[in-house]
Parts: structure tokens; sequence; C-alpha cells
């Protein structure tokens, strides 16, 4: 299929077009800049940024989140210790299945924040812990899920992208099973 009729029967809706996510994050963190741009004639440093900023955000956040887990519960945080790690590495499972969306995650936080700034509680400790995690998941989710998104335009986009990139590709006509 040519390009052109790539993008035209996706624009159409007579196709979907998908990217394995775990692919769709690698093409981000580890190709290099130099590279991309070598094989697409296209810069996507700004993709890669936001891929960057919540690829590091996630670890970054649990381990804060673990932090405020021992500051929250006290003694007790040393569950948090073994749980939150094992809730996220579960979570990096199942976020790269390509049904899984952030709606839920982001649900979650979007309480959790509206806990913490309008909601009287007695530990406001507890309400970052609560808005840590749930961030650093949401920032797991949202990384593979906009990776995947990401490189599904820039293929659409791009002509030499769609080249480079088309044995990654999934394509199915519209109302068939992946």
């Amino acid at each position: 299929m040519t390009h052109d009729e790539l993008k035209e029967q996706y624009r159409q809706g007579r196709i979907t077009i998908d990217v394995s996510r775990a692919m769709a994050r690698k093409f981000y963190t580890r190709i290099p800049m130099s590279l991309i741009a070598q094989e697409t004639g296209e810069s996507v440093i700004f993709h890669k940024m936001i891929i960057w900023l919540f690829y590091l955000s996630g670890p970054v956040l649990l381990v804060y989140s673990l932090f405020l887990g021992f500051r929250a519960f006290g003694a007790w945080g040393f569950i948090t210790l073994f749980c939150c790690p094992l809730i996220y590495f579960l979570f990096s499972v199942a976020s790269l299945k390509s049904n899984t969306n952030p709606v839920w995650i982001s649900m979650l936080l979007v309480i959790a924040a509206f806990a913490a700034f309008f909601g009287r509680t007695h530990s406001p400790v507890l309400i970052r812990f609560s808005l840590a995690y749930l961030f650093s998941l949401w920032s797991l989710r949202f990384v593979y899920w906009e990776s995947a998104r990401l490189l599904r335009i820039f293929v659409l986009r791009n002509e030499k992208a769609y080249a480079y990139l088309a044995k990654y590709l999934t394509i199915h006509q519209r109302g068939q099973q992946a």
C-alpha cells in the first residue's frame, strides 16, 4: 500500500493502524535523533521531549511516593515499599497492551486532585502520597499510549517515516479483529 493510499483510507475510516507500544516507546527513547532525521528527513524533537518528560517522571514520582508512604503511614510505610513497585510493574505490563488507555487512571488522578484541593483531610501527606503515586502510574501509561499515538501521526504525515517503520505497523480493515 502506498503512503497516499494509507492516508486516504485512514482518513476515510476504512483502516486502523496499530503500532506496538513497546516499539513506539523505544523509537522515542532509544533511537538517536540524528538517525531519525537522516531516515525520515524530519526532526521529532518535540515528540521525544514529551515522551522523555513522562518516561523519567514515572520512576521519579514512584520513588517520591515511597518516601511519602513512610511519612504518611509511619512504621507501616514498609508495606508501600513492596506494594507500590509491584503494582507499578504490573501496571507497566498492562500498559503495553493496545486496548488500554489512560482514562481510568486519569479519572483516579482527577479525583485525588479534587480531594487534595477541595477536600478537608486529616493527613495532607497521605493526599500527596496518593497524588504522587497515581501520577507515576499515569505517566507510565501515558508514555506508552502517547508514543504509539505520536508514531501513528508521524507515519501518516511523513512518507519516509512510513517506509522506514512499515515493518512495525499492523494495518487492519475497519471491523476486523487484531
